[in-house]
């Protein structure tokens, strides 16, 4: 299982695993039962997204494919010509943004998955894909190039370059890219190395120890690098408030952002927010042999873990 998305209503996980299955699974909320594997891609599900209105994207080989949440009837593809390793939706559900042939970034309507726009600018294959939290802005990163290694902020409202960010020695493939809470800040990993900028003006802030992921928290106070060790740092002056362990695959914190869940090879903890105290580990059923845990994911409603 390479990823996880639990729909907004808090009752169905997707889970999409790869070879050789290249499956996406629904499961209920009736006893975790599993219902019918619902795919027909051909290579491993890199992302899976639900929409407000409950449809189900899948992102993998060159499409994006709809599925309805509840049953998982297929309901139509979006032809990218090119791999699909990232994706985005827009807060209000209604576009979806995926790399495009020729270094683009190509947005639809996902209501009925017409081509609203193509951004052109990059000069490399997308590797990144995000929308910020009020929905005003698309950040893209795309792989090493060597001239042009930048992450673009392009304006929703008129698809225009607002800014382009950069630091020393960061180049692509740009990819992990997200918004903190209040979309002040913005983090990517660059060929390995987490890096932050200021997003009102695309000032760099700073790296993080190489080569790990990070996630800011959901008030947006703090932000996880997910290096080796795991280690928490105040986004209001970047003081490293937390070192956690080496279970640095993946992270998530619970909605509230009480709680941190870090996964790696070996286990599964859970830690308190407020004094960085570790309360439960599990160390058994960790995924694939010698991979361990690739994927977190809470309930939007805090009630459900995978």
């Amino acid at each position: 299982v390479l990823t996880l998305a639990y729909a907004p209503d808090s009752q169905t996980l997707a889970s999409g695993s790869w070879y050789p299955e290249y499956a996406i699974r629904l499961w209920g909320p009736s006893n975790g039962a599993k219902l019918p594997r619902v795919t027909n891609h051909s290579s491993a599900i890199s992302e899976l997204i639900f929409t407000p209105d409950l449809q189900l994207i899948s992102g993998a080989d060159t499409t994006a494919r709809f599925w309805g949440e509840l049953n998982g009837r297929f309901l139509g593809a979006i032809n990218a010509a090119t791999t699909v390793t990232t994706m985005a939706r827009s807060p209000d559900g209604q576009l979806i943004a995926l790399p495009g042939d020729n270094h683009t970034v190509k947005i639809y309507r996902s209501s009925d998955r017409t081509l609203v726009r193509t951004l052109i600018g990059h000069t490399d294959d997308i590797t990144g894909l995000a929308f910020s939290h009020d929905g005003t802005l698309l950040a893209s990163g795309a792989f090493f190039n060597g001239s042009n290694d930048r992450i673009k902020l392009w304006s929703v409202s008129d698809w225009s370059v607002v800014r382009e960010l950069s630091g020393p020695s960061l180049f692509g493939p740009f990819d992990a890219i997200n918004f903190s809470a209040n979309d002040a800040l913005l983090s990517a990993t660059c060929e390995g190395t987490p890096a932050v900028w200021r997003v009102s003006d695309g000032a760099f802030i700073r790296t993080f120890p190489c080569c790990g992921l990070t996630r800011f928290s959901p008030d947006g106070a703090l932000m996880v690098d997910l290096s080796d060790p795991v280690r928490v740092y105040r986004t209001s002056d970047w003081v490293q408030v937390a070192t956690l362990s080496n279970e640095n695959q993946a992270v998530a914190f619970t909605p509230d952002g009480s709680y941190l869940a870090a996964a790696g090879g070996s286990q599964i903890q859970f830690w308190r927010v407020s004094d960085w105290t570790l309360q439960l580990f599990y160390d058994q059923e960790l995924g694939y042999a010698g991979e361990g845990v690739s994927s977190l994911a809470f309930s939007p409603d805090g009630g459900r873990f995978a």
